[in-house]
């Protein structure tokens, strides 16, 4: 956003978002597993909170030691021992500062799976989005 206010149009790569873009990505790090824990990690994301709750919740339950990475506003609506509160959902600038040291306290868990609350894919949430999904290798679940 930035750079299109300096610049004007800026071109996004399209490899940053699809797992299934058959263009090689423009820099290292841009396609593949990067910076994630060592358990499996799924991202779920809705533009309706409860649904995402919801989701998550389901998912979960599936698991014998989940981890749950969750905003603030909503780490309270998921009833297990292990989760770890990344920020406020309206304060992504906080997100994007606690996201890798986060991602790497999910190992002191030995956790069998991590699930991760997304966010907004705009602005700054696109580069948090990006890099989720990096973590978890594009087990996305978008509702």
């Amino acid at each position: 956003d930035m750079l299109t206010e300096t610049l004007g149009l800026v071109d996004v790569d399209r490899t940053i978002l699809d797992a299934n873009s058959r263009q090689a990505p423009k820099a290292p790090g841009m396609k593949y597993r990067h910076y994630a824990p060592k358990a499996k990690c799924i991202l779920v994301y809705s533009k309706d909170n409860l649904k995402m709750i919801n989701k998550i919740n389901e998912v979960l339950h599936e698991y014998n030691n989940p981890v749950v990475i969750a905003c603030t506003e909503n780490i309270k609506m998921y009833n297990i021992k292990n989760k770890i509160d990344i920020g406020s959902k309206e304060n992504l600038e906080e997100i994007s500062k606690n996201l890798f040291t986060d991602l790497r306290k999910v190992d002191k868990y030995n956790p069998d799976i991590v699930i991760i609350e997304g966010v907004n894919k705009s602005g700054m949430g696109l580069a948090i989005m990006n890099r989720l999904i990096r973590a978890c290798e594009y087990n996305y679940i978008e509702i």
